[in-house]
């Protein structure tokens, strides 16, 4: 059976950047830690580090938050799902504590944003499987938990999120496009962070941007399979798909900027991939020996499971020792080497250089085809935006 997911949308009268701060704010006031802070993406774990890992019974939740808009207006979009990889059945009891504690934390997000509301706040979407749906309308149905989340909740049928092979459809004026759950999180992934700058396009197209990444974003949680897009959002997605792929045809650093003293710090994220797997690698291994020994107990493999954790902040500043850092993506021109920080990527900004970096992409057909019109003014590439070095 699949667990719910709790989804939101919401918009607000404030800039992206003093959005993303109040949820942030709020979801550590509710006990959760910051994993991942980027423009236009949260990600945030609320449980203990050995439960939440080892732990079949900790109710941790892990919460995604995309964070979009112009420089007057956001969208908020939010999910929070249980954060266990493996579904083991959970008895009803457990169900329904893991559900109020997701309207709790989504009630606490929607009150630190209220007064910068742009309307009233409609109630969360509950996404339900098939499987688990009798599931989840008996547990609705006891007295103690809808008295909880009484005119909070509106239940969806949904899929299971999508995978990275699974294949999803979006359509324009000139037709349909098929593209995997990789391609599309890409896509989503860079038009969240161009988003969550606010101004990094001309008002127009940065508008359609957020657009655009409301309309997709149910795609990724498996609520539909195709949507059809007007033809200035599939500008935006045709724009957005560019970028992604410039990106990642480059040597991809990420600059986490510490939020207390704003030092810079330059990570390789495939490094930190690889250190990870190797730390997994060696303490399965570990435990695997722990439990063959002819004197393996409970105790003696819980507690090399134990010393297999790690224990230490995913990021500490080398200057001040904070531990809260903000992610500013960058990739290294192959031409001259220079670390590229610009939000929309086109020429290399090195005046001794200007390397046409979309040139890396190699196909230059668009995702979406647009039909011609008359009186129209032609599709803007990355080369016509100007977004400064952040």
């Amino acid at each position: 059976m699949q667990r719910a997911r709790l989804a939101a949308d919401r918009r607000l009268a404030i800039a992206p950047a003093a959005a993303q701060e109040r949820i942030r704010t709020a979801l550590r006031a509710m006990g959760s830690r910051i994993v991942r802070a980027a423009p236009g993406t949260i990600e945030a774990l609320r449980g203990g580090r050995i439960r939440s890992v080892v732990g079949a019974t900790d109710r941790a939740l892990h919460t995604t938050v995309t964070v979009v808009g112009t420089a007057t207006a956001s969208r908020i979009l939010m999910i929070t799902r249980p954060a266990q990889v493996v579904d083991l059945n959970a008895s009803p009891a457990v169900l329904a504590a893991e559900l109020t504690d997701m309207v709790t934390l989504q009630q606490a997000c929607d009150d630190a944003v209220r007064p910068g509301a742009a309307r009233p706040f409609g109630p969360a979407l509950l996404l339900i499987t098939d499987d688990s749906r009798a599931a989840y309308l008996a547990l609705l149905a006891q007295q103690q938990v809808s008295s909880r989340v009484r005119g909070q909740l509106r239940l969806m049928p949904a899929r299971p999120p999508l995978t990275g092979t699974e294949t999803v459809t979006l359509t324009s004026s000139g037709g349909p496009a098929p593209l995997t759950g990789h391609r599309l999180g890409g896509l989503i992934d860079t038009a969240a962070y161009i988003g969550g700058h606010g101004t990094a396009l001309p008002p127009a197209d940065q508008a359609a941007l957020t657009e655009l990444t409301v309309a997709c974003w149910p795609l990724l949680h498996g609520v539909h399979t195709g949507v059809r897009l007007a033809d200035d959002l599939a500008r935006a997605a045709n724009l957005a798909d560019r970028q992604a792929r410039i990106r990642s045809a480059l040597a991809v650093r990420w600059i986490m900027r510490c939020q207390d003293c704003r030092f810079d710090k330059i990570v390789n994220p495939e490094y930190g991939r690889i250190a990870k797997r190797n730390h997994r690698l060696r303490n399965a291994i570990g435990i695997g020996a722990a439990a063959i020994m002819p004197f393996a107990t409970v105790a003696t493999v819980g507690a090399r499971v134990a010393t297999g954790l790690t224990f230490e902040p995913d990021y500490v500043c080398p200057r001040c020792q904070g531990l809260d850092a903000d992610e500013v993506r960058a990739g290294i021109c192959p031409h001259c080497g220079q670390l590229r920080k610009e939000v929309i990527l086109g020429r290399c900004r090195n005046e001794k250089c200007r390397h046409d970096l979309a040139g890396l992409i190699g196909d230059p057909r668009p995702l979406l085809p647009l039909e011609p019109t008359v009186n129209t003014h032609p599709e803007r590439t990355d080369h016509d935006h100007t977004a400064a070095p952040q």
